[in-house]
């Protein structure tokens, strides 16, 4: 067979098919936007947000309720309160309670029918308290001359530096028979406070003595 005769015929078979091809490339890529223009993608837009209203329901800031602070205003600020000290204690010395004239113990009691006098003293003694000032008091032994004899009581004076305490009986006014019985009765007589360091000339009736007070 002679091929000389094919090839001009394949030529053209050739020629016909590239064609084709060509036009069918130009008509995908101008179906599919390729060629010059692109078309952006759909995007998907975001929901809508729903309006804030006037009141709101919600938690701001840890209260419920309260409403969220607009745009330029200043953040609402919590007082601080200072706490409350308590008062120093007060540095004023209590002053030392001082020396007066008054009676102090044991008034002398008057009865109906009886006199007052003063009864003989067989002996005194000093007792103090270990208390800042201290506080003195007088034992005091008096004497009862006689059965109707009755112990009545006694005073406490001081001036400057005198104590001058007075020891009662009571007798019969008017003449009673009594038995001539002497005797004795023990009575504590309190002076008070004294100024430390002053010597007190003490008197009870008709026996006297000195006491320095401490």
């Amino acid at each position: 067979m002679d091929t000389r005769r094919f090839r001009p015929l394949a030529f053209l078979a050739a020629l016909a098919l590239t064609a084709t091809l060509a036009v069918a490339c130009d008509e995908t890529v101008g179906s599919s936007g390729i060629s010059g223009t692109t078309t952006p993608a759909p995007s998907a837009s975001a929901p809508a947000l729903p309006e804030p209203t006037g009141t709101s329901t919600g938690i701001v800031d840890g209260r419920p309720g309260s409403s969220p602070p607009s745009a330029g205003a200043p953040a609402p600020t919590t007082p601080v309160v200072a706490p409350t000290l308590p008062a120093p204690p007060s540095t004023t010395p209590t002053p030392l309670p001082t020396s007066t004239t008054a009676p102090i113990s044991g008034s002398p009691v008057t009865e109906p029918g009886r006199t007052l006098q003063l009864a003989p003293i067989e002996k005194v003694d000093v007792i103090a308290t270990k208390s800042i000032p201290a506080q003195y008091s007088l034992v005091v032994i008096s004497g009862l001359p006689g059965g109707c004899a009755k112990y009545a009581g006694a005073t406490v004076e001081i001036k400057d530096t005198q104590v001058i305490v007075s020891v009662f009986n009571s007798m019969p006014t008017a003449p009673t028979p009594c038995t001539a019985i002497y005797g004795t009765t023990t009575h504590s007589v309190s002076i008070g406070a004294l100024t430390p360091g002053v010597a007190y000339k003490v008197v009870v009736n008709d026996k006297s003595f000195e006491l320095r007070a401490q």
